[in-house]
């Protein structure tokens, strides 16, 4: 498996871009295979998340609808004539009181996320396009969907190794696979398949964005990714983690205008000057092993040899921002699981944010660090 652009964006705009609409109403054999994604979506938080279907209750280890078998009769939207069935995420979190708070909240918004983009890759397998409508509402849509192995047009090799833009594992596997685990090896992970696991997060990809007033204006046009964004702003960060420093992902050259697949050293070195916050700026306190430090930072955080940081740039509020980051966890989870490595997600608190970025020095907001080996068979 091989995470590549995702199958549409945002609005009707973006559905005919992503791929040819059909006037064919969604088989049940479609419906239920987004229904079975959508009850293998990684659990992080303790709090359900219920998704409604046509004012039905999705019961997620049923695989029913309001206790009854998935089947839907599609309903006409009112823009297209084209079958559609709608899905509402169900929850009293509103985009206008979500807040980086504690850890079960930013926990609950980041698996939003990541059932809205399971959805996508759901959608991928099974021809069906996606229609994010306010990231409340999203709409399945019978359509041929989109795919491509090439890099982007204007692209550059970067620092890491060529990502593989195709894969053998499938993704069903990787969806019915994926566990978190506890336990980790401790030998340290090749800048190969790191670099693979953040073009699954955060790389760019062939197709292009584009950005629209809420009245429907075109406004500019960007690098399509592998992961969705409201309005194509791409507010997510990714950050690596190990025994050599500290080091952000970085998908698109500045100077040359081109993608890219690189990293950008923000620390270098396992020691790390440590400071403590007195009197309104840092003090210096010492140096400390860099893994060691981090690791105290966040509450049991298990101990592996490398992590992947999702942050936010923070041009985003924290409920578009917390749901992206989800996006892009979900496809580094799947794309462990598809090299076969050892994962888990732990997600964190305002307090523990603000710890990593004064003490590690992070430029943007973390969310979630994602603990990574090779493959190891101890308990989960």
């Amino acid at each position: 498996m091989a995470l590549n652009s995702r199958v549409s964006t945002g609005g009707w705009k973006g559905i005919e871009r992503g791929g040819a609409i059909s006037s064919t109403p969604l088989t049940s054999d479609q419906v239920d295979f987004i229904f079975w994604c959508l009850s293998h979506t990684p659990r992080i938080c303790e709090e359900e998340i219920p998704i409604e279907c046509e004012g039905k209750t999705f019961d997620q280890n049923k695989l029913t609808l309001g206790g009854e078998r998935i089947a839907v009769e599609p309903v006409e939207y009112l823009r297209i004539k084209c079958p559609a069935i709608r899905l509402r995420w169900v929850s009293e979190k509103t985009l206008r009181n979500a807040s980086f708070s504690t850890a079960a909240a930013n926990a609950y918004l980041l698996e939003w996320g990541m059932g809205q983009e399971m959805l996508h890759v759901a959608g991928a397998i099974a021809q069906v396009g996606i229609n994010m409508i306010g990231g409340v509402y999203v709409d399945l849509v019978p359509m041929t969907t989109y795919f491509s192995s090439s890099p982007p047009k204007r692209y550059r090799q970067g620092t890491l190794p060529e990502p593989l833009r195709t894969g053998g594992k499938s993704a069903v596997e990787c969806i019915s696979g994926w566990k978190p685990r506890d336990t980790f090896m401790k030998s340290p992970i090749t800048r190969h398949r790191i670099g693979q696991l953040l073009w699954a997060g955060l790389g760019c990809t062939p197709h292009m964005t584009f950005r629209y007033h809420r009245y429907g204006l075109l406004t500019a046009e960007g690098q399509g990714k592998t992961i969705p964004s409201a309005s194509a702003t791409y507010t997510t960060a990714l950050y690596v983690i190990d025994e050599a420093g500290v080091f952000k992902y970085v998908n698109w050259d500045e100077e040359q205008g081109v993608a890219t697949h690189s990293l950008a050293t923000v620390k270098n070195g396992r020691q790390l000057n440590v400071g403590e916050y007195r009197d309104g700026g840092w003090v210096y306190t010492g140096t400390d092993d860099l893994l060691d430090r981090f690791r105290g930072l966040v509450s049991g955080l298990p101990k592996a040899p490398t992590y992947l940081v999702a942050a936010s740039t923070g041009q985003l509020p924290p409920f578009f921002s917390l749901m992206e980051a989800g996006y892009s966890v979900l496809h580094m989870l799947l794309q462990a699981e598809a090299l076969e490595m050892t994962s888990n997600v732990v997600v964190l608190s305002n307090d523990q944010m603000t710890k990593i970025r004064g003490t590690i020095g992070l430029p943007d907001i973390p969310l979630a660090i994602i603990p990574l080996s090779e493959k190891s068979e101890g308990p989960g």
